[in-house]
């Protein structure tokens, strides 16, 4: 079971405004490597409510790259792998804005774990990260996009556990 997780915080509602990024590798069902960013946003504008959310300050963010300056890093962790993501369309709306006009120089295959816990988990109320950590007894800090993308990660571990999926096709099909 080889997949990325992916998760981004945001500074303001503008999808191009990544002030963190959390991503895990996970290779043969085990998280091997885990990586977490914080990052300068374009426009350098915080909104109350987002600082409120994940704590991230601009303080925080002033001395760390852009996201167009860690796209080559990620790029290559992202790079031929499905890339999984909880609201995967949120997530890739702001890998893609967060380039500005520099186009998405490689293909990403992506899924949703949210779509993925619908089907699967059909008796919950929601499918909410938080929903879905606590119904699979997952524990990590909500907000913080390293702990998110673990979560997610585990999400779809627990999915390929219990639909007995060998590889992430099977997986995806079931």
């Amino acid at each position: 079971m080889n997949f990325v997780t992916i998760y981004f915080e945001t500074a303001n509602s503008a999808l191009n405004s990544a002030c963190s990024s959390g991503i895990v590798v996970v290779e043969k069902g085990i998280m091997v490597k885990k990586y977490y960013r914080l990052i300068k946003p374009v426009n350098g504008i915080f909104l109350k409510e987002n600082i409120a959310i994940h704590g991230i300050t601009p303080q925080m963010v002033k001395a760390e790259p852009s996201f167009q300056e860690l796209w080559p890093e990620s790029k290559n962790i992202l790079a031929n792998k499905l890339v999984f993501a909880h609201n995967a369309s949120f997530d890739t709306r702001v890998l893609k804005n967060s380039l500005a006009c520099k186009p998405l120089d490689i293909e990403i295959r992506y899924a949703c774990t949210v779509l993925l816990s619908r089907r699967i988990w059909q008796n919950l109320p929601n499918h909410k990260l938080g929903t879905m950590s606590n119904y699979l007894k997952i524990e990590f800090e909500h907000h913080n996009a390293l702990e998110d993308a673990s979560a997610c990660a585990q999400i779809v571990l627990a999915a390929a556990d219990l639909t007995q999926s060998r590889n992430i096709l099977e997986l995806i099909k079931s």
